[in-house]
């Protein structure tokens, strides 16, 4: 009897462990959006807003107040008594007979959500090369004052939250594009700063892609001495600062500079390299510096896999899109590629292990619903994965054995036969006439 509480105990444990098996297998279906074409921070956000469109969206329950019934109406003796089945109009009872295709619910968690957009950790260096495309693109259409701007904003984020050894390259040619952007536009002042910024980072060689003509129109003019000023960072103590990429010793630090522009490094063990373009007024500046710590991906291989993807010239290949959706659990994939200015879409059936929809150019913000043509071929998807689930829930059919037909019912049978019969005949005539002719030469006397 001492034994019995434990068995219990033992037995219930069993119970909750297969009722949890049971809710982990029997979970709901889940989608993500996959981006596999070139991973800029403009798509990706317009990715992460897909995700909001898609989610279902839960309504507050109202909650029960107290309200008066509606007045009666008077009805006459004559007159018919209302039917509240018939208030209903005919369109929304014919609408709730069509069945709707739900979408499955949205994979959890913002971080791996960002992840599979395309954002990376640290945002800065997309940031900077997705507005360096857009310059380039806007400058080929002839448009140089969008151009100028946004290679403006590719040169100020560059300096102030990238490297330097990662961003000379880049900035090199925002600074070329750029200052063709002001020699045609005309804004002399605005070229003549961006050719000194030119040379400082060529050391005076002449950039490639600019012509001679130009180049020369904007010499280099010297500037004149002005005394020195203050510039004061503060900073943690064991954190090692970096003026124009020379050591300048531990923080926190005051340092003398000149008055025009510096690039200021921080660095920490633990944190992240903190970048920034100062410039020291006329009576010092302050540079408070916040570093942040650095924290594990924990989506790092997710990533190379995407960047694999994204490499590769085949975009709506199925081999890594399938493993992906295998690690992750993921039912449906919203693979979405960039093509030519315009977001390409396709949905993915891990179901099916294929590409179960045609490809969706999906419309620009604000140019149309974007929600819509998403869930149009989602409906073909769940179709698809409808009829195999029927497919392989009917037992195989046995294949019956056909009886062989009988020869002698066949109408031809009979024919051939007659004509055998015939010709047969025919044959056995010739030959008696012509032994009577022998026989009659024979006994002839």
């Amino acid at each position: 009897m001492r034994r019995l509480p434990s068995v219990l105990g033992l037995g219930a444990v069993a119970v909750l462990l297969l009722g949890a098996t049971s809710v982990v297998e029997a979970r709901a279906p889940r989608y993500a959006v996959v981006n596999a074409g070139p991973a800029d921070h403009d798509t990706a956000q317009r990715l992460l807003r897909l995700y909001d469109l898609l989610s279902p969206k839960k309504k507050p329950v109202p909650k029960a107040s107290p309200v008066s019934p509606p007045p009666r109406r008077k009805v006459g003796k004559g007159a018919p008594v209302p039917d509240a089945s018939r208030k209903r109009p005919r369109a929304r009872a014919r609408a709730q007979k069509v069945p709707r295709t739900k979408l499955s619910s949205p994979i959890q968690g913002g971080a791996l959500r960002r992840a599979l957009v395309g954002l990376p950790h640290d945002e800065a260096k997309s940031v900077a090369a997705a507005a360096l495309s857009r310059g380039k693109r806007l400058f080929s259409s002839l448009k140089r004052g969008q151009a100028a701007e946004a290679f403006a904003r590719a040169i100020a984020m560059y300096d102030g939250h990238v490297a330097w050894s990662q961003a000379r390259g880049a900035l090199v040619e925002a600074c070329t594009y750029l200052l063709l952007c002001h020699h045609a536009l005309g804004h002399k002042a605005a070229a003549r700063k961006v050719a000194a910024r030119l040379r400082e980072l060529l050391a005076g060689k002449v950039p490639k892609g600019v012509p001679a003509g130009i180049w020369s129109a904007y010499p280099l003019v010297p500037l004149p001495l002005l005394p020195r000023r203050k510039l004061e960072v503060k900073v943690a103590a064991k954190a090692r600062v970096f003026l124009d990429d020379q050591p300048a010793g531990l923080g926190p630090r005051t340092l003398q500079v000149g008055p025009s522009a510096h690039r200021l490094r921080v660095e920490l063990e633990g944190h992240r390299v903190f970048h920034q373009v100062v410039a020291a007024g006329t009576a010092g500046s302050k540079v408070l510096v916040s570093m942040v710590p650095r924290v594990a991906d924990a989506f790092a291989d997710i990533r190379k896999d995407l960047s694999s993807v994204r490499r590769a010239s085949g975009r709506w290949g199925s081999a890594r899109i399938k493993s992906l959706a295998k690690r992750l659990r993921i039912d449906q994939l919203l693979v979405c590629v960039l093509a030519g200015g315009s977001l390409k879409a396709r949905w993915y059936s891990a179901r099916l292990g294929k590409f179960a929809s045609p490809v969706l150019s999906l419309p620009r913000p604000g140019a149309g619903d974007l929600r819509k043509p998403v869930l149009v071929a989602f409906s073909k998807v769940a179709r698809a994965e409808r009829k195999r689930a029927e497919g392989l829930a009917q037992p195989p059919r046995k294949k019956s054995k056909a009886k062989p037909a009988v020869l002698w019912k066949k109408w031809y049978f009979w024919v051939a036969a007659a004509l055998v019969a015939g010709v047969v005949g025919a044959f056995a005539i010739k030959d008696s006439l012509t032994e009577e002719k022998v026989l009659l030469r024979v006994t002839r006397p």
